[in-house]
């Protein structure tokens, strides 16, 4: 299991963060997810040999959102 920390613009509320961490958890790979309004960022925990940070920060993308830089994965 990796963990990544992605930062998160153009949320405007809790809901939003809800909306993300539920896209998030549902891809395959993903083991669990921590959105938080307050913080603007993803704590993503997931399995490295079926994703990478890039796919995270893609998926965050594709919902609207501005993903700031993928920082390099840690162990």
């Amino acid at each position: 299991m990796k963990s990544v920390t992605i930062p998160v613009d153009g949320m405007a509320c809790d809901s939003c963060a809800a909306r993300i961490g539920r896209s998030l958890v549902g891809i395959d790979g993903v083991l669990d997810v921590d959105v938080r309004f307050e913080t603007k960022r993803a704590v993503i925990q997931y399995d490295g040999r079926k994703l990478e940070p890039k796919h995270l920060a893609a998926a965050i993308r594709g919902l609207g959102f501005k993903a700031g830089p993928v920082p390099e994965a840690t162990p």
